[in-house]
């Protein structure tokens, strides 16, 4: 088995060191055997295990979701079903997360279209709507 020193895996999972340090911290990744020198080295199978903390990262799991997800996967006899389950709850989420802006995307639309030209006047619904407890809606 090849082994990767820290400065490695950090260039092949283009992440920087500290990343390591902070997933290894947070259980994301398993905590590397070392030499009798004491330096730090690390399974090529971790590679795939940042890579899959990327991706899951980049479809809005959270660091939690993600270590839950990967239970599911790197435990012996994986769970898929408890998986999918976690992944169907998370587009749930993202679908009602993205209501949520465009919905937001609307209001500050329609606050765009009360402000016109006038940014000179002295009563500026823009600032009163970020400033003040004023709902405008779409």
């Amino acid at each position: 088995m090849h082994f990767l020193t820290i400065s490695q895996l950090a260039r092949k999972a283009e992440v920087n060191i500290q990343t390591i340090y902070y997933y290894e911290k947070r259980g994301l990744i398993l905590s590397p055997g070392r030499t009798l020198n004491g330096h730090r080295r690390f399974p090529q199978e971790t590679i795939h295990r940042i890579l899959f903390i990327r991706k899951a990262k980049s479809y809005g799991f959270t660091l939690k979701e993600t270590s839950e997800l990967g239970r599911y996967f790197w435990k012996a006899g994986k769970d898929c079903l408890k998986a999918k389950k976690r992944i169907k709850d998370k587009i749930e989420t993202l679908k009602n997360t993205a209501r949520v802006f465009a919905k937001n995307a609307e209001c500050l639309e329609r606050l765009l279209e009360l402000c016109g030209n006038n940014c000179g006047r002295q009563s500026c619904p823009l600032l009163e709507c970020f400033t003040k407890n004023v709902v405008f809606k779409p």
